[in-house]
């Protein structure tokens, strides 16, 4: 009788155990938050902020949009734009170093359902820049250079409201190489001008 008893017990609490596994959802690399279905988003926006180009301070704006996977990855297309004051001529006195670039973006996205996560964007792209000399009449061109871009960075998002993200976020911009001869630095042009260092302020509206 004990023994019927013992095997009834045990019965009964494999079902039990066997019922809550069946309930857990199996764990994958995106998030299935919707009985397994993957769920699909999208934003655009624009950002402003402060960058250091050719050891110079300069302000940089652009715009963004994306799709997003599950929550969790972004993939989009950004552009923006760049201009600073510079001083560092041979033969001119003032000026100015502006340009832009463009392309394709991916930022996978941790804890997106938090009020205050975070983002690690990873852009693609090209551009190009022109060095201008400065007149009372007019901004005549001097010099212009193409280039490739790869940029890594980080956000930190705010989730504002169902349909608007405050990040603030750093990158650095890495270049395949800009020259131009008449920017001087120590009796030499910089190899990297546009290389550097951006903080950004970005809003986006979507649905995330």
């Amino acid at each position: 009788m004990k023994n019927i008893i013992f095997l009834s017990l045990l019965s009964i609490l494999s079902l039990t155990a066997f019922s809550q596994e069946e309930k857990k959802e199996m764990k994958t690399l995106f998030k299935n938050s919707n009985g397994g279905k993957i769920e699909h988003g999208f934003y655009g926006g624009f950002h402003l902020g402060y960058s250091y180009i050719n050891s110079e301070n300069a302000i940089i704006g652009g715009i963004r949009g994306a799709w997003i996977i599950d929550h969790h990855l972004a993939i989009g297309l950004r552009g923006q734009g760049f201009s600073n004051s510079i001083n560092k001529y041979e033969d001119k006195e003032n000026g100015s170093l502006s340009g832009g670039y463009g392309g394709f973006f991916i930022a996978p996205i941790i804890a997106p359902n938090s009020p205050i996560h975070v983002s690690f964007p990873i852009f693609f792209g090209f551009g190009g820049a022109s060095l201008k000399t400065d007149s009372f009449w007019s901004v005549n061109e001097y010099e212009f250079d193409s280039y490739v871009v790869f940029e890594p960075g980080i956000d930190v998002d705010l989730n504002i409201v169902k349909i608007l993200r405050i990040s603030f976020g750093a990158s650095y911009r890495l270049t395949n190489g800009v020259v131009f001869e008449n920017i001087r630095t120590k009796d030499a042009p910089p190899k990297n001008a546009i290389d550097g260092v951006n903080f950004l302020v970005s809003f986006k509206f979507g649905k995330f």
